[in-house]
């Protein structure tokens, strides 16, 4: 007899759960919140990769200037993470359930990279 679910269809059964779970019911928001998604709203919003959000804020150390201001351009990392955010943002919107789904969705590929 053959099972009813095979360990990736369960898998990814158990995933899509999570990723449901967080969207309906959310979560406590992480403190790099702003830092990683303010340049994908931004730009999904306004056209600009810039993150405004960031200036004359304590999110660098202290006694680091950037080399660009980020308001005026987001240069602190690739922007992969950001534009995805951004993209899912031109789809559905803004708001906590979209920061909630991407984190949600992200969270597998960010275990894969990391080996955890």
């Amino acid at each position: 007899m053959k099972p009813l679910l095979s360990v990736r269809n369960f898998g990814f059964l158990i995933l899509l759960v999570y990723v449901v779970l967080s969207t309906v019911w959310g979560r406590f928001s992480v403190t790099d919140e702003v830092f990683f998604k303010s340049a994908g709203r931004e730009w999904a919003l306004h056209g600009k990769f810039a993150a405004p959000e960031l200036a004359n804020s304590d999110w660098y150390p202290a006694g680091y200037q950037p080399s660009v201001a980020p308001e005026t351009a987001f240069f602190a990392f690739p922007p992969v993470y950001p534009f995805g955010f951004g993209l899912l943002v031109k789809l559905v919107g803004f708001g906590w359930r979209s920061c909630v789904f991407y984190d949600a969705s992200q969270e597998p590929r960010s275990k894969r990279n990391n080996g955890s």
